[in-house]
């Protein structure tokens, strides 16, 4: 966990990709952000402010399985786990 401040950064590693929520000055953004761990671009996020499937509602763990599953639990008022499955781009 990475600390900011007030604001606890939690991050998880898989491969070649980092995966964050939380931001340097926001503190409730509900997003997972995936970054290159080389060049350090960000590639994109997933999330958004909610407490349906998909949604995330407070985030503050991440865990990353072999198979580069991700698992988000989250606090206040959602208090649960999500699971997220890579998807492979290209349809390959």
């Amino acid at each position: 966990m990475i600390r900011n401040g007030a604001l606890a950064v939690v991050a998880g590693l898989f491969g070649m990709l980092a995966y964050f929520t939380g931001s340097a000055g926001e503190a409730h953004n509900d997003v997972i952000w995936s970054v290159d761990r080389l060049s350090g671009e960000t590639l994109g996020y997933f999330g958004g402010n909610g407490r349906l499937a998909g949604q995330l509602h407070f985030p503050n763990a991440i865990g990353i399985d072999t198979h580069g599953n991700i698992f988000v639990g989250e606090v206040d008022t959602a208090k649960r786990i999500q699971k997220f499955a890579p998807v492979m781009a290209g349809g390959g």
